[in-house]
């Protein structure tokens, strides 16, 4: 049964005069924080709330559904909602940039 392959080099490298081969290299980047968020709010009419169920009328509800994104890059901690006009369940949440 053949063994493992193995390649077998010269430590440290050496170039085709022999001369012995070296790098080096330094990289760092750096970027300004740019906090940013978006969101969406979005309804639902619920019509079945009062009868007759084929119309809008007084009393139905409506459903709102909240979509939080991240678009900036940095991530955001302890973010809440609120709204004067509807009950919101959930949260706070933390959002990498990006993500919703």
């Amino acid at each position: 049964m053949p063994g493992p392959l193995r390649i077998m080099r010269p430590f440290p490298p050496k170039d085709p005069n022999n001369a012995t081969i070296s790098d080096s290299d330094t990289d760092s980047k750096s970027f300004t924080a740019a906090p940013s968020i978006s969101l969406t709010k979005t309804g639902t009419l619920v019509e079945d709330e009062v009868a007759p169920t084929d119309r809008t009328d007084e009393g139905d509800k409506i459903t709102y559904e909240f979509t939080v994104e991240n678009t900036g890059n940095v991530t955001l901690t302890g973010i809440t909602i609120t709204d004067d006009d509807a009950t919101i369940l959930g949260g706070p949440i933390d959002l990498g940039p990006g993500r919703e």
